[in-house]
């Protein structure tokens, strides 16, 4: 009998990529899904790229063991069993469907769980609908009081009214947060006539800590045209808006955020001294002003223990002038995954860790609120208590049924004026605390609404109560000129260019194959920026004595390749790459690199490196943080006849350098120096700095610097023999762990 052949060898090729990129995404989504079960891709997104900027937390390393592990392994056994199946049409016909369905799958989970077919609609939708709703908070429509109230406004981290026990309207058969519960009881959370705990919605643009704090400012979501993390790298932060703390400047208020993490995460500093020159009190003003050790960090900074002392003795400081004052706070033991166990915390929740954080947070808060009430500026003094945003903890809130409408913590209390209809239980977001903040100060405000909010002390609608959430949330994902107007971005300032760069850099992975005698393909691929690249050209010269050739690269799919005639390349020879970005920026030299071509691809980069002759060197030094890369790519570094584990040990400084038998390495939690000769006579210095410890990288052979100093592993490949650097690295890509 004639034997049915498979598919031809391109074409099995090809499949085989179809099918482990499939694996990968169905992996991926069904990852987002439990990492991030109630965010919409506009936060999924803003989680995936900006917690890998110094917010803690190893998501990287998460992904590839929950999503590139299981993918491969998932890979190599069908291909075992698609080589070995005697059923060959069968085999055939689920290398095509497999895929196929993956995808699929994919692709509805995403629809379904996180609305994604309604996010692509709407972000390539106009909508007038924030322009239309905005009420500009003009100074005729606002009348403070003569005598100021001052302000005390408590932002607690993923702080919700679903860790209430269901007989207060929360979702938990035990109560969490008992405490946080009866003040809210006690004061106003606008519940009506039910009696239970309400809370407010987080909408589009507020779900993170920064996006939840402008929109309860400004009463405005969190929309820019560039990526939010990026905020910091302009010179102002929506300078088109007026916010609570320009209002409450301009009415002679000392404003003070006090905060124990870096403010400059999330361009926090420059929102709020900019929109109402707050002082900002944040982990390194503790630092300077020796409230704490130099030392001295745990969890994000300094843990909440410490925020409501040090809250104490400012607020006895600020009460003590004449002058009205705003001091608002915002804790971080009850950040995701699990939060921060201090020392006391309570072990209600046996060894559920984060019930016991937010007990912990909830008995803090309301001894906080106990000791403000009984000092002499309480009868002045209005306390906001709100949540940030839910929850982003992948497993907390598991049993919480899908139906029950999740909403952060809210509580207002010795407001100044009283609610107009306290029967009605109002259905409201967070950017309805912008005006209800202000009355509560005693703040006239003509028809009630500021921004997109609504004073909820009066009977005036909210948009949420008017449009509902789907219609609300919808309207405010879409494009909106007037956002754009009042963001004021600047596309081509210098920090956001190098910010671009720094990101292309650290995502970029380079290809070459050989497709023929001194004929290679050159491939680029930059992950998650690769809709931020407008065009790539690479420029290579082969010896100093000719001319250098340019070549556009063309994009495939998420590449950009070119094919290369380099049949006279040497280790002297030089290519360097350049790419203009999609505002128009250009990123010259953005990758370059000489020697040995095999190198300077960098798939399967540390296979390569283990197999090199003994007359090359390998220098390594560590930039910021490379705990995930080094936990992932654990063997590989071994087999390189590296011992030190940094896999465990966060921001830690690292240098090494490998010359054939003779291995040296440091690692330590500061930084540290590492001087090398090697056997012919030339010496190296290499220098390493985690983030914690200086953030740098230095690696210097002959006097010459050749670390790209890039956040991660920073590597140098130098020939004994000739005296050539024939390769540097700016760190271990994903693909080569």
């Amino acid at each position: 009998m004639k034997k049915k052949k498979s598919f031809p060898l391109p074409v099995s090729i090809l499949l085989y990529i179809f099918l482990f990129l499939t694996l990968l995404i169905f992996t991926s989504v069904l990852w987002a899904v439990r990492t991030w079960s109630s965010l919409t891709m506009d936060e999924i997104l803003f989680q995936i790229t900006a917690p890998l900027q110094g917010t803690g937390g190893g998501m990287i390393a998460s992904f590839i063991w929950h999503c590139a592990v299981p993918s491969a392994v998932i890979f190599i056994l069908l291909c075992f069993f698609f080589r070995r199946s005697p059923a060959v049409r069968l085999t055939k016909s689920l290398r095509i469907l497999l895929p196929v369905c993956l995808l699929a799958i994919s692709i509805y989970i995403l629809d379904t769980k996180m609305g994604l077919f309604s996010w692509i609609k709407n972000i390539r939708s106009d909508s007038d609908f924030i322009a239309e709703n905005y009420v500009e908070p003009d100074n005729d429509l606002i009348t403070m009081p003569e005598k100021k109230r001052n302000l005390v406004y408590i932002y607690l981290e993923s702080m919700e009214t679903t860790y209430s026990s269901k007989e207060y309207g929360g979702a938990f058969d035990e109560n969490v947060i008992p405490e946080l519960t009866e003040l809210a009881l006690e004061n106003t959370s606008f519940s009506g006539e039910d009696g239970n705990v309400n809370g407010a919605y987080s909408l589009l643009g507020s779900t993170w800590t920064m996006g939840a704090m402008f929109a309860q400012t400004s009463g405005l979501p969190l929309k820019t045209s560039i990526a939010a993390d990026d905020m910091q790298t302009q010179t102002s932060f929506f300078p088109g808006i007026r916010t609570l703390g320009d209002i409450l400047a301009d009415n002679g208020y000392s404003q003070h955020l006090l905060i124990g993490s870096d403010a400059a995460f999330g361009a926090r500093d420059m929102y709020f001294s900019q929109h109402g020159n707050y002082e900002i009190e944040d982990y390194n003003y503790a630092v300077r002003e020796k409230w704490i050790a130099p030392d001295y960090k745990v969890w994000w900074g300094f843990e909440d223990a410490k925020l409501f002392e040090f809250a104490k003795k400012e607020l006895t400081r600020l009460a003590a002038s004449d002058q009205p004052f705003n001091l608002t706070l915002l804790t971080v033991d009850t950040h995701f995954e699990d939060g921060y166990l201090c020392q006391d915390c309570p072990h209600t929740f046996g060894d559920n860790q984060y019930a016991n954080v937010f007990a912990c947070s909830s008995k803090k808060v309301a001894q906080f609120v106990k000791w403000i009430q009984e000092q002499d500026f309480y009868e002045n003094t209005t306390i906001v208590i709100s949540g940030d945003h839910p929850t982003m903890d992948k497993d907390f809130c598991k049993d919480v049924p899908g139906a029950y409408q999740r909403r952060v913590y809210t509580a207002y209390i010795n407001s100044a004026v009283q609610e107009e209809n306290p029967q009605k239980s109002r259905i409201y977001s967070t950017m309805d605390a912008f005006p209800t903040t202000l009355a509560a100060l005693g703040a006239q405000i003509e028809g009630d609404r500021l921004g997109l909010g609504t004073n909820l002390f009066s009977d005036q609608p909210t948009l949420l109560e008017t449009y509902g959430y789907a219609r609300l949330n919808a309207d405010l994902q879409m494009r909106s000129a007037f956002m754009k107007e009042k963001e004021a971005v600047d596309l081509h300032s210098e920090s956001l260019i190098a910010a671009t760069r720094e990101k292309l850099v650290n995502y970029e992975n380079t290809y070459f194959t050989r497709t023929g005698q001194d004929q290679y393909q050159f491939s680029m691929w930059f992950g998650d920026m690769n809709d931020q690249v407008k065009s790539v050209s690479v420029e290579y010269q082969e010896s100093p004595d000719k001319e250098a050739q340019a070549v556009e690269l063309k994009k495939e799919g998420d590449r950009f390749t070119a094919d290369l005639d380099l049949k006279n390349w040497t280790e002297e020879s030089v290519i360097t790459v350049s790419v203009v970005d999609t505002n128009d920026n250009v990123h010259e030299d953005l990758v370059s690199g000489s020697g040995n071509l095999e190198l300077m691809s960098s798939h399967g980069y540390l296979e390569k490196l283990a197999g090199l002759a003994e007359n090359y060197a390998v220098l390594i030094s560590v930039r910021d943080d490379a705990s995930s890369q080094a936990a992932a790519a654990r063997q590989q570094l071994k087999a390189l006849g590296l011992s030190e584990d940094l896999s465990d040990n966060y921001r830690w400084s690292y240098c090494a350098v490998i010359d054939g038998e003779q291995i040296q390495e440091q690692c330590a939690g500061e930084d540290v120096y590492l001087k090398y000769t090697f056997s012919n006579g030339t010496a190296a210095s290499l220098y390493s700095a985690g983030f914690d410890s200086g953030n740098k990288s230095s690696i210097i052979i002959n006097g010459i610097e050749y670390s790209r100093n890039r956040s991660g592993f920073n590597i140098v490949v130098y020939n004994k023999d000739t005296g050539l650097v024939v390769d540097e690295a700016h760190q271990l890509p994903l693909r080569a762990q």
